[in-house]
This record gives structure tokens, C-alpha cells and sequence, in this order.
């Protein structure tokens, strides 16, 4: 009886010390009152179409500086990711500008394997890709955490990082209303174009935005892939007016990826074209849903190498035009036809061209 009250004993003090350990913040993604947003969620209403300003920090191989695998739906593969490494930072654009809607605006998507293991990140946002503000965040975990050691959700609030894979971190722009960024008018917090995502580097040299301040752990020093591991960002939106045009069983969605790294931006006029044109008829279908699919799985190594090579940048650009030209047509006249033979004997031939001289441009380098 004697040891079974002492068990007792132990057993209550273990749950009185959990009790007292969890901190004031939104817990795990499985438990009652969590933020954390499933990667699923058809709240979402489009995702990062393109990047800007990679720049990987210390202890990442190169195999896992991939920022173009930051683009398109959170696909909740711990493998899917580009790791920003320690002290790394990438910035992020999308299809169209952000709104501040009232509630979660966007979310970002580590790939934590655990509840706990929680690699961390700055969020930052900006309307011109110059100004840009960044996200409170509180960090109340109490000591250094070691490169396998864990953090309680529960005691952090503001950073990227802080659900586990799979589950997005959402973050609400109204939150920066009183910034001095934002009341200056440097940065428009209805019409955000950048977003930018920061590694923390979580050995107690960073500092929280409390008063007192304190210090940032996260698990270090990590190495291989080491500091924030990012998925996806996604953009939030309940407004029933805003399409999601791949809600109806597809697996991706993003930007048109050949077509950015051809002409430098998501937001250029003849990618905005390709793009209305994927919207207004490819999405909208079975068949054309299974080729937007197929293609998100394809295009992200293509796009990569083209962004590499100036002439084959030049090449596609101008073996896109008469895509361009008959996506234009299909949206703007009733030629659909003709449009239709057009658009996929252009798609034929720029795959040949650009198979051609994508070896050619390899033999060159090798």
C-alpha cells in the first residue's frame, strides 16, 4: 500500500509540474484550442507562385536549397521543403497583392516531425519588397534546447514554426496595424506583395519583443538541413467571392512556374495572362485539372534551370508568346477552336525546344 501511495504521489506531482510547465499560448495542432490551420483547409485561397531573395545561411547542404520547393500547396512531406539554414532568409510573392481580411490572413508550413520539435522563424511582410515589418513574437521557453531537444508550443507565440508538419501557423495583418511601419505608411498592410520568412537562430543570442525581452531558443545547433525548414505560405481567405480553382481534388496550385522564370515575375502582364487563362479554363475541368496537377509536378526542376541560363530565358519567353497570344484569344473572343489547336501545338513545340536546349546548356556546363 505504501509504494502504491508513493506512485500515486509521483504520478500527481508529474501532472502538477506539466500543468505548471504550460505556458499562456495556443497549444498543439490536435488539441482544444489550437490555431494551427490544416494544410487541407479549403480556406485556402492560393498559395506562393514565386520567390525573391533566397539567401541560405550556414550548416544547409545543397541538397536541401531548394527555394522553388517553397512554392505551390503545403504537401506535408518533411522532405518537400527548402531549408533556410542558420540565420537564412527567403521572400516569398504570390498571383495578386494581400488583403488585410478580418481574421487569420496567411499561414506558414514548417515540417516539424513532432508537436515539439519546433525549428523557428521571423515573419515579416512587405507592400513594396522594400519596407517591410515583421510579426511580434514571444519566446518564454526557459533554456537552451539542445539539436534534439524540444519546445512547448505553449510558449511560443508570433513565429513561423510553431505547429508541426502538415499544420500551418496562421498569422492576421491586422496584428501590425500600430506598427510604426505601417501608421508611417512604409508598408500598406492591404496590399501585401512580399512575404518574408527569417530563420531564428535559437541559442539565446535573439531576443523576444516582451518587456523585459527574452531570449530565443529553438533546437541548436542543428546541421545538415539546420534552421527553418519552410513548406509553403498560404493565403487565407473566407471571402466566397475569392475562387480557389483547385479545391475539387487536385494536389497543387501556385504560380505559373516556366512562365516566371521566363519573364521574372509573377506579376508580369503575359504570366497574369497564362495564368487567367488556367483559371478560366483548365481548372475548371477534369482533364484540365489532371494537366495543372501534372504540370506543378513537373515544372518546378524545369523553371529552375531556366532561371539559371539567360538564353534559354530569352528562348522561352519568346516560345511563350503565342501561348500568350492564344490564351489572350480564348479569353477575349470566341475563337476558341482555332485558339485551342494553337495553344497545344505551341505547348508541343516549346517542350521540344526547351528539352533541346536545356542538354545543350548541361553539356556547356559540364
Amino acid at each position: 500500500m505504501r509504494y502504491r501511495n508513493m506512485f500515486f504521489f509521483l504520478f500527481v506531482m508529474i501532472l502538477s509540474a506539466t500543468a505548471v510547465s504550460a505556458g499562456p499560448y495556443a497549444p498543439a495542432a490536435d488539441e482544444e484550442g489550437t490555431t494551427a490551420v490544416y494544410k487541407d483547409d479549403p480556406a485556402f485561397g492560393s498559395w506562393a507562385s514565386w520567390y525573391e531573395n533566397y539567401l541560405p545561411g550556414d550548416a544547409v547542404d545543397m541538397g536541401w536549397q531548394t527555394p522553388l520547393k517553397a512554392l505551390g500547396m503545403a504537401t506535408g512531406s518533411i522532405y518537400d521543403i527548402c531549408s533556410l539554414g542558420r540565420g537564412g532568409s527567403i521572400t516569398l510573392t504570390f498571383d495578386s497583392s494581400i488583403p488585410n481580411r478580418d481574421g487569420w490572413d496567411f499561414a506558414v508550413f514548417e515540417n516539424a516531425v513532432t508537436d515539439t520539435f519546433l525549428e523557428l522563424a521571423y515573419v515579416e511582410v512587405s507592400s513594396d519588397n522594400t519596407n517591410f515589418v515583421r510579426f511580434d513574437c514571444y519566446s518564454l521557453t526557459p533554456l537552451l534546447v539542445n539539436a534534439y531537444g524540444s519546445v512547448d508550443p505553449t510558449n511560443i507565440d508570433g513565429f513561423g514554426g510553431k505547429y508541426k508538419i502538415g499544420y500551418g501557423t496562421p498569422f492576421d495583418l491586422e496584428a501590425l496595424s500600430g506598427k510604426t511601419e505601417v501608421t508611417g505608411g512604409d508598408v500598406d498592410i492591404n496590399s501585401i506583395t512580399h512575404i518574408r520568412i527569417v530563420d531564428v537562430i535559437g541559442d539565446g543570442n535573439e531576443y523576444d519583443d516582451a518587456d523585459p525581452a527574452h531570449p530565443i531558443f529553438d533546437p541548436f545547433p542543428t546541421t545538415g538541413s539546420a534552421g527553418f525548414d519552410l513548406d509553403a505560405v498560404g493565403v487565407i481567405t473566407s471571402d466566397p467571392t475569392v475562387p480557389w480553382p483547385l479545391q475539387e481534388g487536385s494536389t497543387a496550385s501556385g504560380g505559373c512556374f516556366i512562365a516566371t522564370a521566363a519573364f521574372g515575375s509573377a506579376m508580369e502582364p503575359h504570366v497574369g495572362i497564362l495564368r487567367d487563362f488556367r483559371d478560366k479554363y483548365l481548372v475548371t475541368n477534369v482533364f484540365g485539372r489532371l494537366l495543372v496537377n501534372t504540370y506543378y509536378k513537373l515544372s518546378p526542376p524545369i523553371a529552375d534551370h531556366i532561371s539559371k541560363h539567360e538564353l534559354l530565358r530569352r528562348v522561352v519567353r519568346v516560345g511563350l508568346l503565342p501561348l500568350v497570344g492564344s490564351s489572350y484569344l480564348m479569353l477575349h473572343t470566341k475563337a476558341i477552336e482555332r485558339a485551342v489547336i494553337l495553344v497545344f501545338l505551341t505547348v508541343g513545340l516549346l517542350l521540344v525546344i526547351v528539352s533541346r536546349i536545356m542538354r545543350r546548356t548541361e553539356v556547356d556546363c559540364g
